[in-house]
């Protein structure tokens, strides 16, 4: 299973990288395998990769925690606004969220 997760707090944050988060303790956003595929092939995640610093891949965790590297999600994920998958808008959603909650965002492919 391909996810995005934001954990709510930061003891959340904690038990996530122990491995032992609670039911109520990630925003998360489950990726379609079609959803996955899109994001690498129109550019997506190399633009997102380039823009904060960051080595978002398949078969890899990945996770920002940066306010900054956060932003540019937020930036990058809005230049593909205008395409019909509405999953950039709750990317750039679950960053904002991440930068609210002073946790991170967790990509788990």
């Amino acid at each position: 299973m391909k996810s995005i997760v934001v954990p709510v707090n930061l003891e959340a944050a904690k038990r996530l990288d122990l491995g032992k988060e609670l039911k109520d303790d990630l925003i998360e956003v489950v990726l379609e395998e079609h959803t996955f595929d899109l994001l690498f092939s129109i550019g997506w995640v190399l633009q997102v990769n380039n823009a904060a610093a960051c080595n978002i891949d398949e078969y890899e965790d990945e996770h920002i925690e940066d306010q900054v590297a956060l932003e540019k999600v937020i930036e990058v994920s809005e230049l593909f606004s205008d395409q019909p998958q509405d999953i950039f808008a709750k990317i750039s959603s679950l960053a904002k969220q991440a930068k609210e909650r002073g946790t991170g965002l967790h990509f788990y492919f």
